[in-house]
């Protein structure tokens, strides 16, 4: 086949450069939280070199964020604070996830840790090389990772083994372009829904082969059409959000199986999206916005946080699990909490 000569496209030039060439950074002590208006706490911060690229929550309150070489914090109070672990690779870290007392990161070169029960991390033979941008795991061990160049892996027992698990991009895109894929969501139907470059979603059932359906795409071939997406968080109740450059912001009412381009009021990079109330919230490269639907449905938007969280990027935001927070990581290891009196 032959070589993909595109470039990675990543979310923000700063995002880049971290992710392409893997650093060894000594990561200091957590600063002092400190507290920002209207409900807006800065709850860790690292020193200027270091990035925090992916955090996933538990309802129980524990936590982990990963990022620049090998970078990785947990919590178990639902983020108010976040403890430095002893970094089990020098390669940088871009996707995490937590089901239960399961925890995988997935990071660059294929790289894929998993543990369980707190216990000690185990480096697992993920088969591949690519960059793991992404990873998805549920209650059952079932777990999904998405990288460069249209790779996707299945776990079936929690990340000790992986396959491909990928679609025949041969047939599914425009001249066998095999996209980037960011993002992951495991749905409780049984589905696994991607998104990814080229305004990529495409869903397929989680047990059997890969029998992938593409529900949305651009003109990869021709680099036109939709943008790239980077963010994807779907509820159990059916609605859910897809965002990524130039503001590009998709909506699903049915779980994932159609989905519709709606105003995100931004040209900014959109990196996280977070379903909060009846709205979303969505993270863009360097603010925090939030958009309600009005009386017609639209989503009307206002400015939750700009210079207010730290002046810098952020690659990441989750739910906290208490059921009413989110949290905010980036720049210079920094996480910040949003309560419900930032979004009143």
């Amino acid at each position: 086949m032959r070589p993909n000569t595109r470039l990675l496209s990543l979310a923000a030039p700063m995002l880049a450069a971290t992710l392409l060439v893997a650093t060894t950074v000594t990561i200091a002590a957590p600063a002092q939280p400190d507290a920002s208006p209207a409900g807006i706490e800065s709850v860790r911060r690292g020193t200027a070199h270091d990035a925090v690229f992916a955090m996933s929550m538990a309802a129980d309150g524990r936590g982990l964020a990963v990022g620049a070489a090998g970078t990785m914090l947990t919590t178990a109070d639902h983020g108010q604070t976040w403890v430095e672990q002893k970094p089990v690779t020098g390669l940088g870290l871009l996707g995490v996830a937590t089901a239960g007392a399961r925890q995988i990161a997935v990071g660059q070169g294929g790289t894929v840790l998993v543990r369980s029960g707190g216990g000690d991390w185990r480096t697992v033979d993920s088969g591949s090389d690519q960059r793991l941008f992404a990873v998805a795991i549920d209650e059952a061990g079932v777990a999904i990772a998405v990288g460069a160049f249209g790779t996707i892996l299945k776990s079936a027992d929690g990340g000790g083994t992986w396959s491909a698990f990928k679609p025949d991009w041969a047939v599914m895109s425009e001249q066998g372009i095999e996209p980037h894929l960011y993002a992951v969501s495991l749905g409780t139907d049984g589905t696994v829904t991607v998104a990814g470059e080229g305004g990529f979603i495409l869903r397929s059932a989680i047990s059997g082969a890969a029998e992938w359906k593409v529900l949305h795409v651009g003109d990869l071939a021709n680099q036109k059409g939709d943008a790239s997406l980077f963010a994807l968080s779907l509820t159990p109740g059916g609605r859910g959000y897809a965002g990524g450059q130039d503001g590009a912001l998709l909506m699903t009412a049915d779980g994932g199986a159609s989905w519709q381009p709606i105003d995100s009021g931004t040209r900014e990079i959109l990196l996280g999206v977070v379903p909060v109330g009846d709205g979303v919230l969505v993270c863009t490269t360097y603010g925090l916005r939030r958009g309600t639907p009005d009386d017609a449905g639209k989503l009307r938007w206002q400015a939750v946080a700009d210079d207010r969280i730290g002046g810098g990027w952020y690659a990441a935001m989750t739910p906290a699990g208490d059921g009413n927070s989110v949290l905010l990581a980036g720049h210079a290891g920094r996480i910040v909490r949003v309560s419900p009196a930032a979004l009143r």
